[in-house]
């Protein structure tokens, strides 16, 4: 996985997946550190041809280039001439010869459409990509080995206006796309930062409750219920529920985040789980609601 040789094979006055061939190839370094972290140290090489009746390349030939770990993989084609390649394409109608198909993750080279040479912007998208440099620049302009939680917060106000004239993720940008991420990733840590308050609520009912009283205990449950099941697709998401180790910061856009506030609401979402389940053994008639809260989800 060595961008080297195609440096040398390839023409400096083409494009490849309609960018530059310095661009091109710098998307794909990229793309093969991708490969490495999952774990592949090479990429098995299958020959095969565009087999799509929808595609204008269909009948080139190319290859499958197969992690040799992970099963991680590339389908590219190639328009040649007699001495010379003339562009390289992503397949998804890519059939190989020996009539296998890798099962594993389809690795994109990471090109959006405004990065393309072909790319003929419109005012209005060339104002709102500034837009969201600009901002993007400002957060990574924030000082201090964690940002604090109030820090970020601020730049959420502030760019709240910027983030809602999206109807849909700017996929075709990369401006627009990074700042709508960002903004996304923050957004959802602040919500979850507000759940904080409810948690803390939640357990001080719990200390300051009779131990030995079961209908407190299954109040206390079915009241805490939908908060714990929320905080727990938050948490699984980020970090490992079972462990204990929480790290003070979040890496998000090049810049730590700090996310104390994780560990006691996996307390909680720990202590919840474990007086549900007990409870279910020993009580029948919150067995029976949680059966039936069951059978109703299984509906949906």
């Amino acid at each position: 996985m060595d961008t080297g040789m195609l440096d040398l094979l390839l023409s400096d006055e083409k494009t490849y997946f309609d960018v530059r061939k310095d661009f091109f190839l710098e998307k794909l370094q990229l793309t093969f550190d991708a490969f490495r972290k999952r774990g592949d140290q090479a990429l098995i090489r299958h020959a095969g041809i565009c087999n799509s009746n929808y595609c204008s390349n269909k009948g080139c030939k190319g290859y499958a280039f197969v992690g040799d770990k992970t099963e991680a993989y590339m389908q590219w084609v190639f328009k040649e001439t007699e001495d010379d390649v003339e562009d390289i394409f992503h397949c998804s109608g890519f059939r190989r010869f020996d009539g296998i198909d890798a099962e594993g993750e389809y690795m994109y080279l990471d090109i959006t459409e405004d990065e393309k040479v072909t790319f003929e912007p419109e005012e209005a998208d060339l104002m709102m990509s500034h837009y969201c440099r600009v901002a993007l620049d400002e957060y990574l302009e924030f000082e201090g080995d964690v940002i604090a939680t109030e820090t970020y917060t601020e730049w959420l106000r502030k760019h709240k206006a910027l983030f809602f004239t999206f109807k849909f993720p700017p996929y075709d940008y990369r401006d627009q796309n990074n700042f709508f991420e960002l903004f996304s990733e923050l957004r959802s840590y602040h919500l979850f930062f507000a759940s904080n308050l409810m948690v803390k609520a939640a357990l001080e009912e719990f200390r300051s409750m009779d131990k030995q009283d079961e209908i407190a205990e299954m109040r206390w449950l079915l009241k805490y219920d939908a908060l714990r099941e929320k905080l727990e697709i938050h948490i699984n998401w980020r970090l490992k529920l079972t462990s204990d180790d929480f790290d003070a910061y979040i890496l998000v856009y090049h810049r730590k985040i700090r996310v104390i506030y994780h560990a006691e609401a996996a307390i909680f979402c720990r202590l919840h789980e474990d007086r549900y389940w007990d409870l279910y053994g020993r009580n029948s008639v919150f067995r029976r609601w949680v059966k039936k809260k069951m059978k109703a989800l299984r509906r949906k």
